[in-house]
């Protein structure tokens, strides 16, 4: 029995630290960036987000690199002034190891958002024609997304 007690003790516990950390992060905004893309026909918007509370500690623009494979048409069709106007870096490669094929083209981007303090920041690749992906991480290390967006056509 007091083992019975002590466990219900630990998830009591528990639950009350979640309720109480919780609105602590439930209550702080995203600020984002959205360039976007057009691959093969395909409008691809990419959300990269930072806390609006951190937004201050972005030192540099935000590196996009897009992967497609070769011969893939690509047009970068909205660019923003990035985070803290540091505006966005975007580079554009083909990649052998990605392949079209009659389900879609496989896409990976690569972000990273330079930063004086180790921050969290998520990207979204959200295809129009395609399923979203999000992907979380930190400010120390690079954000990478693979999808497939379906083309137009």
């Amino acid at each position: 029995m007091f083992r019975g007690s002590r466990l219900i003790g630990v998830i009591v516990a528990a639950l009350v630290f979640v309720v109480v950390m919780s609105p602590v992060d439930a209550g702080r905004k995203w600020c984002q960036v959205d360039p976007t893309f057009n691959i093969a026909g395909t409008l691809t918007p990419v959300d990269i987000a930072v806390y609006e509370d951190l937004q201050v500690h972005v030192n540099g623009p935000i590196l996009v690199r897009l992967n497609v494979p070769p011969g893939t048409p690509v047009e970068v069709t909205y660019v923003d002034e990035g985070f803290n106007g540091f505006g966005e870096v975007i580079t554009v490669v083909p990649d052998h190891r990605l392949k079209a094929t009659g389900r879609g083209i496989q896409v990976r981007f690569e972000i990273a958002v330079p930063a004086s303090k180790v921050m969290p920041i998520q990207a979204t690749v959200s295809p129009a024609a395609g399923r979203a992906s999000t992907v979380s991480a930190s400010t120390t290390s690079a954000i990478t997304i693979v999808t497939t967006v379906a083309s137009a056509g």
